[in-house]
Formats: structure tokens, sequence, C-alpha cells
């Protein structure tokens, strides 16, 4: 598979970002686990794109860490969920979902972390039936208190050791953390996907030093996956074509 370029969005925006030369789009899971199976089936005829990604695996009333974890519900939720993004053309889940993993205060760091493997291991079996790629995303300090930084996650992958897990570097998120680039050579083998923007969660309209310094690291440990442009658009119309085009060139650049 060759570099593809995508954007995290939602099904209603598919004809704008295939018109802006987007190659797939990054749906979220939680909305279409939600959704009535008539109007699933109206969102899988009127894509315009494929659905190779998907973000927001959990909404964050389900949790999965502390004294609310349902594990019936939660397993009764994934084999709805992860079955209806393999059937719109889904290769990978992303797992983010800062609410549901947040860890509450006081609550024991052990039995967080046996909670956390128990989901992985729940979710990479039932991935694994329908083929699909389990992503884990972290997510800065601000956002949760559980998976922070990429080093964080590889330990999780490495600990689990399942051939579907694998983690997702947001550009953003690294920055947040101070991170080192350099920590993507460590997840050159488990690195399934990439999410991009500017500093500030805005779209990269622009050249930036850091994302060519990001897309230079990436080049050398031969990354050939996909990318999604995660922004805070103000007119998405208009911005994301310019935003692939300004990637596109930074890439080639790097």
């Amino acid at each position: 598979m060759g570099l593809k370029f995508g954007v995290c969005s939602s099904w209603e925006n598919s004809a704008i970002l295939k018109n802006a030369g987007a190659d797939f789009i990054e749906l979220p899971l939680a909305r279409i686990a939600q959704m009535e199976e008539k109007d699933f089936d109206e969102l899988s005829r009127n894509l315009t794109l494929p659905a190779e990604v998907f973000n927001i695996l959990l909404p964050s009333n389900l949790k999965i860490v502390g004294e609310a974890v349902d594990w019936q519900t939660l397993e009764h939720y994934l084999k709805l969920a992860l079955p209806r993004a393999k059937r719109i053309g889904g290769e990978v889940i992303v797992f983010g979902s800062g609410g549901a993993r947040r860890t509450p205060d006081n609550w024991d760091k052990r039995k967080a972390k046996s909670q956390l493997l128990a989901f992985l291991n729940l979710a990479i079996d039932i991935a694994e039936k329908e083929g699909l790629k389990i992503a884990i995303e972290p997510l800065n300090r601000f956002e949760t208190n559980t998976i922070n930084r990429l080093e964080d996650a590889l330990e999780l992958v490495e600990e689990l050791g399942k051939n579907n897990l694998g983690v997702l570097a947001d550009f953003y998120h690294i920055l947040k953390e101070n991170e080192h680039f350099d920590v993507l050579k460590k997840a050159k083998d488990k690195l399934l996907h990439i999410h991009i923007s500017d500093e500030d969660r805005n779209p990269p309209l622009e050249r930036n030093t850091k994302i060519e310094e990001f897309f230079c690291i990436l080049k050398k440990i031969s990354y050939k996956g996909r990318i999604s442009i995660e922004s805070q658009w103000e007119n998405l119309e208009k911005e994301l074509p310019l935003a692939i085009e300004n990637l596109k060139r930074e890439w080639r650049c790097s």
C-alpha cells in the first residue's frame, strides 16, 4: 500500500473530502455504533470515499477503568461496532477514547492497568475475527490521564504481543507531551496510523518545519501507511484542498 492522505470527519462530508483529493475518510465509530440499522444502511450506500479508518472506538460514558465497568455491555457494543466498521471498508480501528479510559481519582493503578489490558484483549479478539487491527492512540495529559505518550502505548503493545495490535502516532499529542520524534523509530514495526495537524490543532495550510521533521523520520522508517488530518476547520471546503496539497508537498520535500 502506498502512502494515503485522509481526513477525520463525519460521513456527511464525504463528498467534500473526495472533491478535495482525500484518499479515504476516518469516521467516528461510536456514532456509527449508535445508529439504527436502516440509517447505517443508508450511510453505507451514500459514502463517496473508502472508510478505511475509524476513531472514537468508545463513547465517553462506556467506561473501561474504574468501578463502573460493565464487561457484558462492552462486549455487546464491540460485537456491534466492529463488524459495522468492517462492512464499510474498515481496516484500522483507533483506540483513543480518552473519557472511557480515564482512570478515576484514587483508583488503584495496578487494577486500572489490569482492566485496560482486559479490555484490549477483548477488543483485539473481536477485531481479529473481523480482520481488523487496533491502533492505540496516546492522548496528552490535558485530555486523559491514561496512555499519554507513545512510549506508554508501545509498552502495552509489547506486553500483549498480538499481531493485530499496534500504535497511532499523533503529531499534536507528541508535541504536547514533549516527546522526541525519534520515538517513531521505536514504533516502526507497530506503527499502524498517523494523525496530523499543526501545533494548535489547526489545518496544516502552510509550510511547517516541525511537520517536515516528523515526515522525515517517517520516511526513514519507510512508513507507507495512512495519514489522517485531524483539525479544527473554519471552512472545510475551502481549506481542505490547501491542506492536502501542502502535506503532499512537505512529504516530497522532507
